[in-house]
């Protein structure tokens, strides 16, 4: 199978997040900070608290997660639930930020071969915006080394989603990004 793994078109999810950006923005922007939780502060991710999550789909992992801080978060967020709850594939979805001033130390997820990280821009600092415009899909390879910064004066918010891209993603073939004032986003 020849596919150009870069190329947005083989992720119909990508247009149907794009198409809701900002009805999605809406719902992220209006969260609270009490609505987020913070990323495990695990050895290869020390963020201080400045990296957070609103999850809205866990797919399999729901039931390791307690049932009313997702019913909050769908009723704070109906309408992206109701966006990710229409793509097919879906693994996880939610809202991430890394806040002004935050780091994200370089990091690896475990992933299956099929599964491809998409995250929506709703807010970007100024130094992102440079590379990356809100509204936009960017794809990542989340089994390839990651970290971020936000050097910025503001919140930097995505709506993540991890979907089966119907697929296997061989490693190394998504175009790597990192975004932080000293290494701008890569290609898109």
């Amino acid at each position: 199978m020849d596919i150009d793994y870069n190329d947005h078109s083989n992720y119909p999810f990508i247009a149907i997040l794009e198409a809701n950006a900002e009805r999605i923005a809406a719902e992220g922007l209006a969260l609270s900070e009490g609505d987020f939780l913070p990323m495990p502060d695990e050895e290869h991710s020390q963020h201080g608290g400045s990296w957070v999550v609103c999850p809205l789909a866990l797919g399999e992992h729901e039931e390791d997660f307690p049932a009313d801080i997702l019913a909050k978060n769908r009723a704070a967020c109906p309408e992206t639930f109701k966006v990710l709850s229409e793509i097919e594939g879906l693994v996880i979805g939610g809202f991430v930020m890394l806040k002004a001033g935050g780091q994200v130390l370089e990091n690896v997820d475990t992933r299956d071969d099929d599964v491809i990280r998409a995250q929506l821009a709703l807010r970007l600092p100024e130094h992102d915006q440079e590379e990356w415009a809100e509204g936009r899909v960017r794809l990542r390879d989340a089994r390839l080394p990651y970290g971020t910064r936000n050097t910025g004066s503001v919140p930097r918010l995505t709506l993540l989603c991890d979907v089966r891209a119907g697929f296997d993603v061989p490693d190394g073939v998504i175009t790597p990004w990192t975004v932080t004032a000293e290494s701008p986003a890569g290609e898109e």
